[in-house]
């Protein structure tokens, strides 16, 4: 699925992306993927307990 695309995580994080909250605390599962024309600025994991995932989000430059 991801081709040609950048992962906004691996662009801009550092350390451990985890995204599913359960047992396994290491897994992410969820991800931004863009195209390699647009620059990410930043991304960010957000520790609100909404569902078994944590939102993420991401700021580009178009």
């Amino acid at each position: 699925m991801r081709n040609n695309l950048s992962d906004s995580f691996l662009e801009n994080d550092l350390g451990v992306g985890s995204t599913f909250i359960s047992k396994i605390p290491l897994l992410r599962i969820d991800y931004i993927l863009h195209s390699k024309k647009i620059k990410c600025l930043g991304y960010k994991k957000l520790k609100y307990k909404y569902s078994d995932h944590y939102p993420i989000m991401a700021n580009f430059k178009i």
